[in-house]
């Protein structure tokens, strides 16, 4: 029987998600790396599998149900089970509220919140029925402590730690163990 656990990693092209793959790959991970950022996910695959992990690449962005939904079909038929989500894609925006177009709220609530979400619908169910798991949402430090001229983020990124709080309780009664990330500041792309 391979005792290999399996995690599926979205926003693993760079930054946060590449570092996560990587400490779980010298743990002997199997990891799909899902980004919409193929270059970079192949990159981090390569990296991977030199630090005594295995995986595949899948392209995917989380702001589309139906990518979600199509990462998480590949994900189980091919390894049967997922031990651990990491909900990890994100990005950024600043700016004054009224100032902000309305174009990089949408962008922004649609990424780092729907795509959080979106991992969520379709995993937790799966996770279920397969008697248990564990989801780590990435959220950050803006969400407790709101920095000015940084509405559309910090917005999101309180989404972020409610829903993972309310999953906590949902959630444990089947095994499916829920961690939300808050980390302040560290050298990432999400500016990019």
């Amino acid at each position: 029987m391979d005792e290999r656990k399996n995690v599926v990693i979205t926003g693993a092209a760079s930054g946060l998600g590449r570092a996560i793959a990587l400490s779980l790959a010298k743990r002997g991970w199997r990891i799909l790396v899902s980004d919409i950022n193929m270059a970079g996910s192949k990159i981090t695959l390569e990296m991977v599998e030199k630090a005594g992990g295995e995986g595949e690449t899948f392209e995917c962005d989380v702001t589309k149900l139906d990518d979600i939904r199509r990462m998480a079909d590949f994900a189980f038929k091919k390894w049967n089970r997922i031990d651990l989500l990491v909900n990890n894609a994100g990005v950024a925006a600043g700016g004054i509220v009224g100032d902000i177009p309305m174009e990089d709220w949408h962008w922004i609530v649609n990424t780092n919140f729907w795509g959080m979400l979106y991992g969520c619908h379709e995993f937790v169910p799966r996770m279920k029925s397969q008697g248990g798991g564990h989801i780590v949402n990435v959220s950050s430090a803006a969400g407790f402590v709101s920095l000015p001229e940084m509405a559309s983020y910090n917005v999101t990124k309180a989404a972020i730690i409610s829903l993972s709080e309310t999953l906590k309780s949902e959630l444990a009664p089947h095994n499916i163990g829920i961690t939300v990330v808050c980390p302040t500041f560290f050298k990432t792309n999400l500016l990019e």
